[in-house]
């Protein structure tokens, strides 16, 4: 799937019928010029151009489209070129029938093609995706391994989950006797770096002490419009916040934040 099919996806609907328009002005464009052509020379120049334009067509815009952009070029050549020809008129209903059932068929085929591609990019981005993770699992493996410090440890787990996640910064945070925060770990992009703090009472609004009170992951949408924040949360320039447990032995030990 190319930048403008990522930008720019239709609803199936209206991407079949302006698939369907593209080949059926095609076909027209196509054969008005062969009807005025003689020179085998410029049909076959005009040919390579159209190659190429096809080509184009499925690399920037999709192949939905180029599937009956290509059919229907041949099938305008093979009406009104090659003997024997058909008059430069709107087709029969013979004609047309056939005409229809032809760009249909293109389309489907198109369609079917650009569903194969968007599935085999989404597996192919779907692999990418656990290869990183299972670098990075490997990663923090090897520190285990050689019994790195805790404070090296979650430092590192707390940067591989956020690059992995892409998110601007990531916080590791346990809970001590479930009205305070401790810091644990952090990482940032640079020029996100968050307010620093050791310890912090879980008071006002934060996902940490939604975490806490549920149990699961929670999540605020609207961080800017929060006027009340726990001491470890003033400061921070956050759209959004997202917060998942992490439970030890069964028990809520802290909270990772991004």
């Amino acid at each position: 799937m190319n930048a403008w099919e990522r930008g720019h996806r239709l609803p199936l609907g209206a991407e079949l019928a302006l698939a369907f328009a593209t080949g059926a002005g095609t076909f027209a464009l196509a054969a008005v010029a062969l009807k005025g052509i003689d020179s085998r020379v410029v049909v076959a120049f005009l040919g390579v151009v159209y190659l190429f334009a096809v080509i184009a067509i499925a690399r920037f815009a999709s192949i939905v489209y180029a599937v009956p952009a290509g059919m229907a070029g041949m099938l305008a050549y093979d009406w009104f070129y090659l003997p024997p020809t058909h008059p430069l008129e709107f087709p029969d209903s013979a004609n047309l029938v056939d005409l229809i059932v032809y760009l249909g068929i293109a389309v489907l085929l198109g369609e079917l093609a650009a569903h194969a591609a968007r599935r085999a990019e989404a597996a192919e981005q779907a692999r990418g995706e656990i290869a990183d993770e299972q670098a990075a699992l490997r990663r923090v493996a090897t520190l285990v391994a050689r019994g790195a410090p805790a404070h090296e440890l979650f430092a590192a787990v707390a940067a591989e989950a956020g690059i992995l996640l892409d998110v601007h910064g990531l916080r590791i945070a346990r809970y001590e006797d479930e009205t305070e925060l401790v810091h644990v770990a952090e990482w940032s992009k640079p020029g996100h770096d968050a307010p620093t703090y050791d310890r912090a009472k879980l008071k006002g609004t934060s996902v940490s002490a939604e975490v806490l009170r549920t149990g699961r992951a929670a999540r605020i949408d609207n961080y800017e419009g929060i006027t009340v924040r726990a001491a470890f949360a003033r400061g921070v320039d956050a759209k959004s916040v997202v917060g998942a447990p992490v439970v030890v032995e069964g028990r809520r030990w802290g909270v990772m934040i991004a």
